[in-house]
């Protein structure tokens, strides 16, 4: 006698929240509204939607957005198309963030963030990538809220892993604190610095108070080696600083403050962009593969010249891969970098 196992059609397809999976009349899979949520009597379950309306659970608010966009007569009113969990805990009234309380806000968060890592370094709750970051942080207080700030952005940057925070992202540092800190919502819209719906690591780090470190030097990069790619310049801010010493999009960045750019991640080109002083020493090449060395400062553009290329690169491209370094790579220096590209692994990345 052979038994055949039957397997389950909605393994594979994942619901939103108030969502279920169900199957159709040809046993497709397809997700459906929640019937029903478990009754709640606690009310730390209860949650305050963005229409100021206490709901028993989250659970409930979602099952009620999916019964709208249905199209479902058990939904209450049209408005709740687009309703949304704003925080946890009864709706109260949220009092104005004044100036004095803002102003003291960053250095209260990265405390906070500092003392929540070291809780979960603790507990033994953070991946290998983040206990190494606590762990130099204890060591080194100098890392100690550069450190936190990266682990929060790396939390955070999850839906999609793409090198940026979203609004919807910051919805699990957001929700749980509002009723308590009503500076956290003004506080985390200033973050998003120029008002594009998403917030980067440096956007990020200077909303928090590092920026009394550095400058914001206006630029962006994409790449790096955690994805094999050539770090660039993805984009840049009119007028800003980068802009001003004559930095392009779609330039290589080789060096930052003397660091190889090709044996860093993009992460690790971001930590370091936080962590620097108020002088910004970059080493860019164009296309026709000419370095071009630029120091930004953040008072005024200081120079810009050009500088032979130390590493001997003969193609238009730095190495990218392993694989290709044959191709990139004079024959007296494949060993040596052979050995170089085999070390990146042991570099940290929150996104490796």
């Amino acid at each position: 006698m052979f038994c055949i196992s039957r397997l389950d059609p909605c393994a594979g397809l994942h619901c939103g929240a108030g969502r279920i999976c169900v199957t159709d009349e040809q046993e497709k899979p397809v997700c459906d509204c929640v019937s029903e949520c478990p009754v709640e009597t606690d009310e730390r379950r209860k949650v305050c939607s963005n229409h100021n309306e206490t709901w028993s659970s989250d659970c409930e608010v979602h099952r009620m957005r999916c019964l709208c966009n249905k199209g479902s007569e058990e939904c209450l009113e049209k408005k709740y198309d687009h309703v949304h969990v704003d925080y946890y805990g009864t709706c109260i009234e949220i009092p104005e963030c004044i100036k004095e309380e803002m102003g003291d806000f960053p250095r209260r968060i990265r405390e906070w963030l500092f003392a929540v890592m070291q809780e979960l370094a603790l507990r033994g709750e953070l991946g290998a990538h983040y206990m190494k970051l606590e762990e130099e942080a204890e060591e080194d207080l100098s890392r100690k809220w550069v450190n936190a700030i990266i682990w929060k952005f790396c939390d955070l940057d999850s839906h999609p892993e793409d090198r940026a925070v979203s609004r919807h992202e910051l919805f699990p540092i957001r929700a749980p604190l509002l009723a308590m800190e009503h500076c956290i919502a003004p506080f985390l819209d200033n973050c998003d610095s120029d008002s594009d719906h998403i917030i980067t690591l440096v956007e990020w780090g200077s909303c928090l108070g590092l920026k009394e470190r550095g400058s914001p030097w206006g630029f962006r990069i994409q790449g790096g080696r955690q994805a094999c790619q050539l770090i660039r310049i993805s984009s840049l801010i009119k007028g800003g600083k980068a802009e001003l010493q004559g930095v392009k999009e779609g330039d290589v960045l080789e060096e930052i403050n003397g660091h190889s750019a090709a044996s860093l991640s993009e992460i690790e080109i971001h930590r370091l962009i936080l962590s620097t002083g108020n002088t910004l020493n970059l080493l860019i090449r164009r296309e026709e593969n000419q370095p071009i060395r630029s120091m930004f400062k953040s008072s005024a553009v200081i120079e810009m010249k050009r500088k032979i290329d130390v590493a001997q690169v003969t193609s238009k491209s730095a190495f990218i891969c392993f694989e290709n370094l044959h191709t990139h790579v004079p024959n007296s220096s494949r060993e040596q970098s052979y050995r170089t590209f085999n070390s990146l692994y042991n570099l940290r990345s929150c996104f490796s």
